[in-house]
């Protein structure tokens, strides 16, 4: 039997039993909700957030991103999230690949878009969050994770999909 030792925000923590090699066991997995990832490319130019993250008391650069609320698929998230994150609304959004963040400890799947081309729609940020936004060159954006400022997997994994499968540099 699954035990719940904590269920809020959106995140549950459970203790869950199974049995492996002929031994019971128990695990910890979190179970969070899915999450969307945009890489937003207008005139040749990559749109950055700089956002604070209270986990890491710091301010990081990422791509804009966010959940998938209950009921919400998520071509429709990666939309609406931009669209509050930034005040940018995509005109053609296209999803790249989906993936786990952790699986041996978290199932919350990823989904990430690539957004081509945008135009002005309405900023909403939760009152929790603290993003400005910029953007740079593609040239900046290869020069700030080989320099280590953009250290956000989900960023740098998106990236690197879209620079190796989708616009391979010559």
């Amino acid at each position: 039997m699954i035990k719940t030792l904590f269920n809020k925000y959106g995140f549950r923590v459970e203790l869950t039993p199974f049995t492996v090699n002929g031994r019971k066991e128990e695990y910890l997995r979190i179970v969070g909700p899915d999450v969307v990832v945009t890489l937003v490319i207008d005139k040749g130019r990559i749109l950055l957030e700089k956002q604070y993250r209270h986990a890491l008391k710091e301010h990081i650069y990422e791509l804009p991103a966010g959940v998938v609320d209950d009921g919400e698929r998520p071509d429709a998230a990666a939309r609406r999230e931009l669209e509050e994150e930034t005040g940018y609304a995509p005109v053609r959004i296209r999803k790249m690949f989906k993936a786990y963040e952790a699986p041996g400890r978290i199932k919350s799947m990823f989904h990430f878009y690539l957004v081509e081309g945008v135009r002005k729609g309405r900023k909403k940020l939760d009152p929790t969050e603290i993003i400005s936004s910029r953007w740079v060159s593609m040239r900046k954006f290869d020069s700030m994770i080989r320099k280590n400022e953009i250290i956000d997997l989900k960023t740098i994994a998106l990236y690197s999909y879209y620079r190796n499968y989708v616009n391979k540099p010559k």
